[in-house]
């Protein structure tokens, strides 16, 4: 009996450690990274010019697209991104990644992509959907919306199926478009029945 007892405190005891010893992590995790990042450059003088940033910006970036940013499970898609708001890198369940639409939408496009249509390494206004927003607005459709629906590593077969999970919750609607960016991560080891054209195309 006494090993028993003995025993039940060294699992309490391990337990409680092993509770105390997480919220002290969660606690100085914050102040372990900015301290590690605060003089980091992570991008050249060349790249930081063609962002149009400043290095303090690009830092802010590369911090949340890279360091702060985490994702959630999904059934069949396998990872998303979590919901974040930050400097540069904004994402919603609802509407993806940021990209800056008008209030009523007449029409309406879904995005979807690998981390390219993402936008990995730049800010929500400098990625593929954002640009086809800008155009959609200069040529005067001003009531056009755009959804950036890209994830990363996502291949078409993830992507697909983030359609018909939209289609299936109603996201999309009759008159929206779907467009779908692929080549990059249709290579050998993702298999799908569109691979082999989709590498031709490319």
């Amino acid at each position: 009996m006494k090993f028993f007892s003995d025993l039940t405190k060294i699992i309490v005891i391990t337990f409680v450690l092993f509770i105390i010893f997480n919220f002290l992590i969660t606690l100085i995790w914050p102040f372990y990274l900015k301290s590690k990042f605060e003089n980091y450059k992570p991008y050249s003088k060349e790249i930081i010019e063609q962002l149009d940033m400043s290095e303090n910006d690009a830092l802010k970036l590369y911090m949340e697209t890279w360091i702060d940013r985490s994702f959630s499970y999904s059934q069949f898609l396998e990872h998303v991104e979590r919901p974040t708001k930050g400097k540069c890198v904004n994402i919603s369940k609802e509407f993806g990644r940021k990209v800056e639409n008008p209030k009523f939408c007449k029409k309406r496009f879904f995005v979807y992509g690998g981390s390219t249509t993402w936008g990995y390494n730049v800010a929500d206004y400098q990625t593929i959907p954002s640009y086809l927003q800008k155009e959609l607005i200069n040529n005067g459709y001003n009531d056009y919306c755009v959804y950036n629906f890209g994830g990363g590593s996502y291949f078409s077969t993830q992507e697909n199926i983030r359609f018909q999970k939209h289609l299936l919750n109603q996201k999309i609607l009759e008159n929206d478009f779907a467009i779908f960016i692929d080549g990059h991560n249709e290579n050998g080891f993702r298999k799908t029945r569109a691979t082999d054209v989709l590498i031709e195309m490319f």
